[in-house]
C-alpha cells in the first residue's frame, strides 16, 4: 500500500476531526439535563464516544502496520472494531428514542384534527 501524502494530509484531518466530536460529546454527557431528549441524546453523544475512539484505533493501527505486522496491530484493529459497532447500536438507539419523542401527536395536532371534523374540511 502506498500513501502519499494527500492521503496522509486526509487522514490527519479525518482524525483531527473525529476527535473533535469525541471530545464535544464527552462534554456534552455532563451538561445534559433530565428531560424530554435527554435519553436520546446520552445514547447518541454515547455512540459518537465510542466511534470516535474506534476510528482512532483504525487510523492508529493503519499507521503502525506500514513496516510491521504484529500481532498487536490486529488486537488493535478487532477492539477498534467492537468500539465502532457499539457506537453505531448507541447512536441507533439514541435516534430511535428521539424519533419516538418527536413522533407524539401535539396539541395543536388534534385541534386541526378537530376543527376539520366540525367544519368538514
Amino acid at each position: 500500500m502506498v500513501f502519499t501524502p494527500l492521503i496522509l494530509m486526509l487522514d490527519g484531518i479525518g482524525l483531527a476531526a473525529i476527535i473533535g466530536t469525541g471530545y464535544y460529546s464527552f462534554l456534552m454527557i455532563g451538561k445534559m439535563h433530565k428531560g424530554l431528549l435527554e435519553k436520546s441524546w446520552r445514547y447518541m453523544t454515547i455512540g459518537a464516544i465510542s466511534l470516535s475512539i474506534g476510528v482512532c484505533l483504525f487510523v492508529a493501527a493503519s499507521f503502525v502496520s506500514i513496516g510491521t505486522g504484529t500481532t498487536l496491530i490486529q488486537y488493535v484493529f478487532e477492539i477498534g472494531t467492537v468500539l465502532v459497532s457499539l457506537g453505531a447500536v448507541f447512536l441507533f438507539l439514541g435516534f430511535h428514542n428521539h424519533n419516538g419523542v418527536w413522533s407524539v401527536p401535539r396539541e395543536e395536532d388534534f385541534r386541526q384534527e378537530k376543527l376539520r371534523d366540525n367544519y368538514g374540511r
